[in-house]
């Protein structure tokens, strides 16, 4: 998990927390429904709408990164870590760091201390969006 993460990280933020992320992938998919009739080739499609976006994401907390804060650890990661495993689970915001803002919940996360690491810790997290997107433009990512 080694290497030279300085001048190639992206921002993001969760819950007003802004972190530097390895990778943030989004996954988006909508039901289809088929309407089969027999000895009739092919189907009618119908569209049930776009599924919640689900977003995996590789967040570091490391000191010393170029053009990040130095309380990424720990300051940083303990209050993105009270963001991920608040009991409540609210809605919160998080901001990708190229699609913008999104209305979100924690589905989970991990994070683990290795003997690669020992100026911080990495944090992999699940969010899915909340179809309560009131402050949120639907269409803020396309």
């Amino acid at each position: 998990m080694s290497g030279n993460w300085n001048g190639t990280l992206r921002k993001c933020s969760l819950g007003g927390f802004e972190f530097p992320v390895v990778h943030c992938r989004m996954d988006f998919s909508q039901d289809i429904v088929q309407h089969r009739y027999p000895n009739v080739p092919g189907a009618q499609i119908e569209s049930m709408s776009r599924n919640p976006l689900v977003f995996e994401v590789r967040a570091l907390f490391l000191t010393g990164l170029k053009g990040f804060t130095n309380d990424l650890f720990p300051q940083t990661f303990q209050n993105v870590l009270r963001v991920l495993n608040d009991d409540l689970n609210e809605t919160t915001k998080f901001v990708h760091p190229t699609l913008g803002k999104f209305n979100v919940k924690v589905v989970h996360g991990t994070t683990e201390t290795t003997y690669e690491i020992t100026n911080g810790q990495i944090i992999d997290f699940s969010l899915i969006e909340d179809g309560n997107n009131d402050a949120v433009r639907q269409d803020s990512w396309c």
